[in-house]
């Protein structure tokens, strides 16, 4: 009798537990879904409770955690939303979007230490993936830590070699810390990769041309300009160096086509002016930058010569200025102890 009701409730409990597990999970999927319902519907705090509810149930349900966090992120409550993220790590510690997720969050908590750390661990879990590359790369550019963020640069552009993102910001590091050398082999790697494109020739014309490579400039230019007919600023800056180089005929030849190009572009008119109301001196170049406008300029024999009359005059005149400042004041007679004692008995009586 006993084994026969052991044997009742052993298959009771055989054909009652399906159904309740069963039961849990239909829970979980309705809470998930209900969240996810009401997070587009923009209702963020009932979805945070749907969310809540669907990890009572099952707290290794990834996609509810990540969305929770996300929303936290959103509300600005960065604690809340790293605990999340960093429980996901710890149950999916390779999984690249979690460590970039919570990368983004550190730098907005400044907290850029750890940071760092997550955006190498989220490259390390997928290297193929540019944007953490791009993102640490312009942290170390913020934190001042240009060697790094030159070898992160240059490491994303080993893998993804048209990523012009990563070569402009490559080629702004390079002007900053004047490395010309490296620059203009970037900048001659990218014409070789990219033929067709003018604006590469262009920023090459640029460097050679603030390195006094004036032949190598001047075919750098050219190219541009064959390449893209309207290409202003390269006449401009060809004309530039034939004023450079004293070629006043080939100089106001690459102005004029650089007005035909863009007439709304006034540097070409400045220049041409420049040329027609007499002699020029031509100022050297002091920087170049990576945007591609070269520190140059034209000034007038004229204007040199008032300016130095006027910086003599100025100086002439705080010199006397300083001179009367410090000139001796006049003599005054000097009152004695004894005299300054009897006039304050003069004063009592």
């Amino acid at each position: 009798m006993q084994r026969s009701i052991c044997l009742a409730i052993l298959l009771l409990l055989l054909l009652v537990q399906p159904a309740g597990v069963m039961a849990a999970a239909g829970d979980v999927g309705d809470h998930y879904d209900q969240g996810v319902q009401l997070e587009q519907q923009g209702d963020l705090d009932q979805a945070v409770t749907a969310y809540r509810d669907t990890l009572k149930t099952d707290p290794y349900h990834s996609d509810a955690r990540r969305r929770l966090a996300d929303i936290y992120a959103l509300q600005g409550k960065y604690p809340r939303a790293a605990r999340q993220y960093r429980q996901l790590i710890r149950q999916w510690p390779t999984n690249p979007l979690y460590h970039y997720k919570l990368a983004r969050l550190l730098v907005a908590t400044r907290k850029y230490q750890e940071a760092i750390a997550e955006y190498r661990a989220a490259i390390a879990a997928d290297p193929g993936n540019p944007e953490p590359h791009r993102e640490l790369a312009r942290l170390l550019v913020r934190r001042g830590r240009l060697d790094d963020a030159e070898t992160e640069y240059r490491s994303l552009l080993g893998s993804h070699q048209d990523d012009t993102l990563a070569r402009d910001a490559l080629i702004a590091i390079y002007v900053k810390r004047k490395k010309y050398d490296d620059l203009t082999s970037l900048l001659a790697d990218n014409v070789c990769r990219h033929p067709d494109d003018p604006t590469g020739y262009y920023k090459l014309g640029l460097v050679q041309d603030f390195r006094k490579e004036y032949p190598l400039a001047i075919a750098s230019y050219q190219k541009a300009i064959e390449l893209k007919g309207d290409y202003a600023k390269a006449y401009t800056a060809l004309g530039k160096l034939y004023l450079k180089t004293g070629e006043y005929d080939r100089a106001r030849e690459a102005l004029h086509a650089a007005q035909i190009a863009d007439p709304s572009y006034p540097e070409p008119h400045k220049l041409l002016t420049a040329i027609d109301n007499g002699p020029l001196v031509y100022r050297k170049v002091q920087s170049v930058s990576a945007s591609g406008k070269a520190g140059t300029g034209i000034r007038h024999k004229a204007v040199k010569h008032r300016k130095k009359a006027t910086a003599k005059h100025h100086k002439k005149a705080v010199a006397k200025h300083h001179k009367k400042a410090v000139a001796k004041p006049k003599h005054r007679k000097k009152t004695t102890c004894t005299g300054r004692k009897a006039n304050s008995k003069k004063a009592k009586r």
